[in-house]
Order: structure tokens, then C-alpha cells, then sequence
């Protein structure tokens, strides 16, 4: 009985949390509506940002560097360095690893000034890389189980928190390659009060008309290309199709995650939970910090 009343009370919690943070984001939104943006390099960018809640960001990556990496098998490189092996690839044809934020594709090129300050300024407030960038393979022809493919399909939101997500492709992604499809605009509405459960019936009639009006867009293009876009507001979902390399990593501007909880950091799985290692070294501090990255820009769990 007192198990069950528990878990009760620490739904209402989570449910709580979940609608005061939508709320917050509500008035965030609302603010941002108003709010017209002042000059900077990426203008255009932040507009499209704000718009249509994806963009493609105007990063040049080392083409060479990343064949060079594919081709060693992941391995030997610092541009980019794993934080340990590659795991096998699963029965859903997935293998994903984090990668080590002092590689030279972060401080050289993605963690830029003119991001930093894009970011900023699509949030109006602080914000935290909310996980170790991650290093994904999606390979069709180890694809044995499809069992996940009707989740995997549906439009969902990452818990409505406004995450952002950073792609950068590490092979060229056309139409029949396994791709993220976004719903533009709707990255701008706060879903407070919504339920927005993926398999919820009238949650997908919503989806349906949304597409209707605002049609889809496919977030794919060329190798080294680096895309951005609202999974935390806005809707989008996984389409499985051809081979596709990938890293990939979030930034949140809320703590209050979803299922965060107070003492969240200090509990042993977490600790050793490689998701949540960001550790900069010194000559990565240096770089960053000319470029207005600081250390808590780079830590989501205090």
C-alpha cells in the first residue's frame, strides 16, 4: 500500500513539474514572439530558428578528418575521440557511443562563437549541454528486428522542454536514408495542458492537422552539414531507411528536465552513467572560453 501510494504521489510530482515547466515555457514563447532579434552573423539563421524551429547551421567541418575517421573504424582519431569502444550493433541495426567534448571537430568548429550566441539568443537565458555528444550508426542491412519501427514512426516531442538538438552528418543523407522528418512552426506552440503522449489517439489527430497546414521537412543534406532544430517543442520523428552517420547532442535551458529529480546527480548510476561525462581539459577551457563557451555552459548536472 505504501509502495503504491508512493508511486502515486511521485507521479503527480512528475506530471506537476512537467505542466509548471510548460507553462514557464509558455511565457517564454510568448515573450519571444515579441521580441525582434538584433543583428549578429547568423541573423538569418536565428529568424529561421525562431520561424520554423529548424536551420541549417553555417559550420564548415573537415571533410578529410571525418573520412579518416569512418575509414579507421572510429578509431586513432582527434578530430573525433571516443569515449571508449563501439559497442555491437543491435538487432535494430544501432550503434551509438559518447564522444570526448575536447575532440578537435568541438573546439575547432561546431562550439563557435556565432553558435554560442545563436543559442543564446533563441533561449533568452542560460543554458546547459544537457548530455555528452554522442556518436550514432544507423546500418540497414543489420537491421534484423523491426519491432521498434511503429514508435520510431510516430511524431513525438522530446518532453516539450525546448531542447535543442545539433546534427552534424557524417555521410551524405538523401530521402531513403534513416533521417529525422520535422513539423515546421511547431516548435513555437508551449503544448501546455496537452497531452502529448506519442501513442495518444487524439494527440495524433493534432499532429494530422498540423501536418495539413504546415506540412513536413526532412532534416537531411550533404556530409559535414550541421543542422539544428526544437525537438523539445517541436514535432518530429525518426524515418528508418539507409545507412547514416552521425553525432549527435542536446542543449537544455531547463534543469527541471522532465524526470529530474534534486539529488538526481548524486546517485551512483548517474555518476558512472557515461551519457552525463562532459569533463573539458584545460586547452579545451582556453579555446571555448574565446569563443564565450564557460564551464557551465558545458555541465548539466551541477
Amino acid at each position: 500500500m505504501l509502495q503504491f501510494l508512493y508511486k502515486a504521489v511521485r507521479g503527480i510530482k512528475i506530471r506537476t513539474t512537467i505542466q509548471c515547466n510548460r507553462f514557464i515555457n509558455l511565457v517564454n514563447i510568448l515573450k519571444f514572439n515579441l521580441t525582434k532579434a538584433n543583428s549578429f552573423a547568423w541573423i538569418d539563421e536565428l529568424k529561421q530558428l525562431q520561424e520554423y524551429g529548424f536551420v541549417k547551421i553555417p559550420i564548415t567541418t573537415n571533410l578529410g578528418k571525418i573520412d579518416n575517421f569512418i575509414l579507421n573504424n572510429y578509431q586513432d582519431s582527434d578530430y573525433i575521440k571516443l569515449q571508449s569502444k563501439m559497442p555491437e550493433i543491435n538487432k535494430f541495426g544501432v550503434s551509438s557511443i559518447e564522444v570526448d567534448i575536447n575532440s578537435e571537430i568541438f573546439t575547432e568548429h561546431i562550439l563557435s562563437k556565432n553558435l554560442k550566441k545563436l543559442i543564446s539568443k533563441y533561449y533568452k537565458k542560460k543554458f546547459w549541454l544537457r548530455n555528452a555528444p554522442i556518436f550514432r550508426i544507423d546500418i540497414k542491412n543489420k537491421r534484423t528486428d523491426d519491432s521498434n519501427k511503429f514508435q520510431q514512426r510516430l511524431f513525438h516531442l522530446d518532453y516539450t522542454e525546448r531542447q535543442l538538438s545539433l546534427v552534424v552528418f557524417l555521410n551524405d543523407l538523401d530521402d531513403n536514408s534513416t533521417h529525422t522528418e520535422y513539423v515546421p512552426k511547431t516548435s513555437k506552440k508551449s503544448w501546455f495542458l496537452q497531452n502529448d503522449e506519442r501513442t495518444n489517439l487524439k494527440f495524433q489527430k493534432k499532429v494530422d492537422k498540423l501536418i495539413k497546414k504546415n506540412g513536413t521537412k526532412k532534416i537531411i543534406g550533404k556530409k559535414g552539414e550541421v543542422y539544428l532544430f526544437d525537438a523539445g517543442n517541436g514535432l518530429h520523428r525518426g524515418f528508418p531507411g539507409g545507412d547514416r552517420y552521425m553525432i549527435h547532442m542536446n542543449f537544455a535551458q531547463m534543469r527541471r528536465y522532465a524526470y529530474y529529480e534534486k539529488n538526481y546527480e548524486q546517485t551512483t548510476a548517474t555518476k558512472e552513467n557515461n551519457y552525463f561525462k562532459i569533463y573539458p581539459n584545460k586547452a579545451t577551457y582556453d579555446k571555448l572560453s574565446k569563443n564565450n563557451w564557460h564551464k557551465e555552459n558545458l555541465k548539466y548536472l551541477i
